[in-house]
């Protein structure tokens, strides 16, 4: 319940925010929004639900390389958008229920080479 209304707030602050934008713009005032960054970050991506065939064995036959592609791309977005929030030092988790290497390695690998300052660590403790 208190993370649901931690939920309600901030969705309402964002609304409240975006009100105050919209009408700074209409008036024609200049508005600078400040971002703010975090040390952590947990990623629970949408996905193919792959790794869920057991509950869901309908997945097999209804799942298309086009859908897994498109889940790909969603991923690859929501990280890069998402990484820019993060502070020198912090830690992305990057998770899904997908047993496919596009929605995992595939995605991670890419996401590295073009975001060189970013490392990959491996805890397996």
């Amino acid at each position: 319940l208190l993370e649901l209304q931690e939920s309600e707030n901030f969705f309402n602050e964002v609304e409240s925010r975006w009100r105050l934008v919209e009408t700074a713009w209409k008036l024609g005032v200049a508005v600078r929004l400040v971002q703010v960054k975090y040390d952590k970050i947990l990623l629970d991506l949408p996905c193919s639900s792959s790794g869920t065939i057991r509950k869901n064995p309908d997945i097999k036959w209804k799942l298309t390389n086009a859908e897994i592609k498109e889940f790909q791309y969603t991923q690859y977005n929501i990280l890069t958008n998402l990484s820019k929030l993060l502070n020198i030092n912090g830690e992305i988790i990057y998770s899904t229920c997908s047993l496919f290497s596009e929605e995992n390695e595939e995605n991670i690998i890419h996401f590295l080479k073009n975001y060189v300052k970013i490392q990959l660590y491996y805890n397996c403790s």
